[in-house]
C-alpha cells in the first residue's frame, strides 16, 4: 500500500494547523482549489509464495478533488473550512491480499471540516488528516479494502468525527485530539495528547492515548477497548559530532484493559541515516532495527502483540514494512524487521533506491497460527522515483520475497513472491 497521494502538510502533524499557519494575514475571504489524481499498475507473480497460482494483474486509479475556504479577520484571527472526495476504483484481478477484487470502487466524503485560528492556537473538527511523528501509530483513519477499492494507492486518509485543538509555536507544539477511524481498521476511537520540541535539526517528541472501541472482544480477532498506549521519540537528530549522520528513534507501550483483555504489547525502533553530502549523486545509507512483540500464548486474556492501530505511509519503508510483505503478509505486529536502505540522485529530480529486509517472528506464530519457526523472510525492493514537476510524482518499483521456513509452513509453498510496481500521481 503506499500513501504518496497525501500533502505535504500532514508532514506537520495535522493538515489544518499547517494550512492555517500558511495563510497571508490580510483581512478578507480565499478559496483554495485542491486536486488530486492516481494511477497505480501491478502484477505480481506466485502471490503467497505459491508456485500453482495464478499471477494476479490489477489497475487502480482514483480521483480527489476538494477545496479550502478561508475568512481571515484579522491577522490573529481567521476561520477555515475544506473538504475533499474521493472516486476509485480497482480493476483486474485484484490484490494479492484479497482486500479489493476487479470492479471494487466507489465515490464518497474523505476530509470535511471546520476550524478556527486565533493567534498561536488552532480548533478543527470533523472528518480531517492527522499524523503523530512520522506516522509509527497514529496517520491514517482509512484503510481503503472491499467495496472502497484502490487499496494499494489508498486515497482515504481522514479520520471521521473528530477534533484537534492544536497549539504551536517556534518553540514547540502540542495537541489534544480525538479521532474516529472507519470500521475496516476496526472502528475505533484515539482520545490524547501530543507534544513535540525541536532539537538538533529534527524533533523529539511524546504522546498518550486511549482507545475506545466499537467492536467488543467478543467480537474482533484483535480486540483493543480500554488500550492505554505512551510514545517517546526523537526524530532526524543529528548526531552529536557529525553534520550528516542522523538518528531517528520510538518506543511505545500498550497497557491498560477492557472488556475482560489486558494489553501489555511494546514497540520501538532504532534508525542511522548518513548522507554522503560532498559526494557526487549525494548517497545515503541508513540501518534500521525494528520491533513489534508478539504474544506467546494466544489462548488467555491478555494480548502481548503490539497492535499497528492507525499507522501510515510516508516514505520507502516508513510504515509499511516491505512493498510485498507490508501490503499483504505481516502488518507490524509479531515482528522482527532489519531494513538497509541506499539511495542515490541521479538528477535533481531522479532518485533511485534499494531496501533489504529481514523479517523474523518475535513469536511462534503467524495470524493466528502456531508456526515451528521464527525465520520469515527476506524482502528486496529497487525503486526509481521521478519528480518531472512539482505536481507529478513517478514511481517504478521491483519487489521480490523469498520465503523462510515459517511463511513455508503457514502458506505451504516455497516459490519467491515478486511484484512489479507503477505508480502515477499528480496533485494541485
Amino acid at each position: 500500500m503506499i500513501k504518496h497521494t497525501l500533502t505535504l502538510s500532514l508532514l506537520a502533524c495535522s493538515f489544518h494547523t499547517a494550512f492555517a499557519a500558511e495563510q497571508s494575514d490580510e483581512a478578507g475571504l480565499s478559496l483554495t482549489p485542491t486536486l488530486g489524481a492516481g494511477f497505480a499498475h501491478l502484477r505480481t507473480d506466485n502471490p503467497n509464495f505459491d508456485s500453482a497460482a495464478d499471477d494476479m494483474n490489477y489497475t487502480e486509479f482514483y480521483i480527489k478533488p476538494g477545496a479550502i475556504v478561508d475568512y481571515r479577520f484579522n491577522p490573529d484571527l481567521n476561520v477555515f473550512a475544506g473538504g475533499s472526495f474521493v472516486a476509485a476504483r480497482t480493476q483486474g484481478d485484484g490484490d494479492p491480499g484479497y482486500y479489493t477484487e476487479g470492479g471494487d470502487g466507489r465515490t464518497d466524503i474523505d476530509e470535511l471540516y471546520l476550524g478556527i485560528e486565533s493567534g498561536h492556537w488552532t480548533l478543527t473538527a470533523g472528518r480531517q488528516n492527522y499524523l503523530v511523528g512520522n506516522g509509527f501509530i497514529v496517520m491514517d483513519g482509512d484503510l481503503d479494502q472491499d467495496d472502497d477499492g484502490a487499496y494499494w494507492t489508498a486515497p482515504r486518509t481522514a479520520f471521521k468525527a473528530s477534533a484537534v485543538l492544536a497549539y504551536r509555536d517556534d518553540q514547540f507544539s502540542a495537541q489534544l485530539f480525538s479521532l474516529g477511524t472507519d470500521q475496516d481498521i476496526g472502528d475505533y476511537r484515539l482520545t490524547g495528547i501530543n507534544a513535540d520540541v525541536p532539537m538538533a535539526g529534527g524533533n523529539i517528541g511524546a504522546m498518550i492515548t486511549r482507545v475506545k472501541s466499537g467492536v467488543s472482544a467478543a467480537e474482533t480477532f484483535t480486540p483493543k477497548n480500554g488500550m492505554l498506549v505512551y510514545n517517546l521519540r526523537a526524530l532526524d537528530v543529528v548526531v552529536p559530532g557529525t553534520d550528516n549522520l542522523t538518528y531517528s528513534g520510538e518506543y511505545a507501550l500498550q497497557k491498560g484493559e477492557g472488556d475482560g483483555m489486558e494489553y501489555d504489547a511494546s514497540a520501538w525502533y532504532s534508525k542511522f541515516n548518513y548522507r554522503f553530502a560532498d559526494t557526487s549523486l549525494t548517497p545515503t545509507l541508513s540501518y534500521r532495527y525494528v520491533y513489534f512483540s508478539g504474544d506467546d500464548d494466544l489462548t488467555d486474556n491478555t494480548r502481548k502483540d503490539w497492535d499497528p492501530l492507525s499507522k501510515g505511509y510516508l516514505d520507502w519503508g516508513t510504515w509499511l514494512v516491505g512493498e510485498i510483505a507490508g501490503s499483504y503478509l505481516i502488518y507490524n505486529s509479531n515482528q522482527i524487521t532489519q531494513t538497509i536502505q541506499a539511495t542515490a540522485s541521479l538528477r535533481p529530480n531522479v532518485i533511485i533506491g534499494a531496501l533489504y529486509n529481514t523479517f523474523t517472528l518475535d513469536e511462534k506464530n503467524h495470524l493466528g497460527a502456531p508456526v515451528s519457526s521464527r525465520d520469515f523472510a527476506d524482502e528486496t525492493n529497487i525503486y526509481v522515483d521521478w519528480y518531472p514537476n512539482q505536481n507529478t510524482y513517478i514511481s517504478l518499483v521491483y519487489a521480490l520475497t523469498q520465503p523462510g521456513d515459517a511463511a513455508e509452513e503457514f502458506y505451504g509453498d516455497d516459490s519467491n513472491f515478486s511484484a512489479l510496481e507503477l505508480y502515477v500521481t499528480y496533485r494541485y
